[in-house]
Formats: C-alpha cells, sequence, structure tokens
C-alpha cells in the first residue's frame, strides 16, 4: 500500500471550521487542531457541517492546514517545518483527519523524533476526548 493522499485545506472559512469545531492541542512548539469525523455532533452548525463536506469531498486520506508565520525564521526554516509536518501526516494513524498546524517560536529546538513523538500524543489525546464527546452526546 502506497503513501496516504495529503490534501491541503484551501480557504479561511475552511481553516475556520477546524479551529472551530476540532480539538487543541498545545504544546510550547506548536498548536495542533484536530477534527476527527466523531467530533461532528449533532450540535454543529450547518454551515460547519457543509464546508466539513466540501473538505471531504476532495476525496484525500489526510486534510492538512499550515499556518507558519514570518516569526518563526526565514523561508527554509518555515518550509521545514511544514515538510516535516507534511511527512508526519503520511503516517497511517492520521487517515481521515482534518489537521491545522501551527508552530510556535520555540520549535527551533525541537528534534523530528520529539516533534513525532508529541503529535501522536496530540492524536491520543484527541481520540480519548471525542470518546467522551460522542458518548455523552449519543448516550
Amino acid at each position: 500500500m502506497g503513501a496516504l493522499k495529503v490534501d491541503s485545506l484551501k480557504n479561511k472559512r475552511e481553516f475556520d471550521c477546524i479551529f472551530r469545531n476540532g480539538s487543541r492541542f498545545d504544546t510550547p512548539y506548536f498548536s495542533l487542531y484536530i477534527l476527527l469525523p466523531k467530533q461532528l455532533t449533532p450540535k454543529i452548525s450547518q454551515k460547519a457541517f457543509r464546508i466539513y463536506q466540501d473538505i471531504q469531498s476532495r476525496k484525500a486520506d489526510v486534510y492538512l492546514g499550515l499556518s507558519v508565520s514570518k516569526k518563526i525564521g526565514c523561508a527554509p526554516k518555515r518550509n521545514l517545518y511544514k515538510r516535516r509536518m507534511r511527512a508526519l501526516c503520511q503516517d497511517k494513524s492520521f487517515k481521515g483527519l482534518c489537521l491545522v498546524f501551527v508552530p510556535k517560536i520555540g520549535i527551533k529546538d525541537l528534534s523530528y523524533a520529539d516533534f513525532a513523538t508529541m503529535c501522536q500524543k496530540a492524536l491520543k489525546y484527541t481520540y480519548k476526548k471525542s470518546q467522551n464527546i460522542a458518548s455523552r452526546v449519543y448516550a
């Protein structure tokens, strides 16, 4: 089986949908917003649900939004962090997710192995949180 198909979020409304409805995981190095299909509860607005359907209609395995500020560093540094995040999204555990990655200034001190470990922790945290939400809504 080949690598996962990663598609990017295209516009502000797609980013905002993930920001408002996804789970946020903060570290001193980055913030990661993750939207799982389980998090689309009946409480979500119709507009947000339509935006999510538009995103899903592109038929990719992972949807990734990158928001890397110039405060992070020069263009080669910013591109390095984007490449790392795209490479990490090739992992099968990210399949079916919508992600927005926002690095912070401290990311300069983070190795790739530590970065990958923190992203996996974020994923576990989000799955655990979504199970709690789903159990409260559908119970």
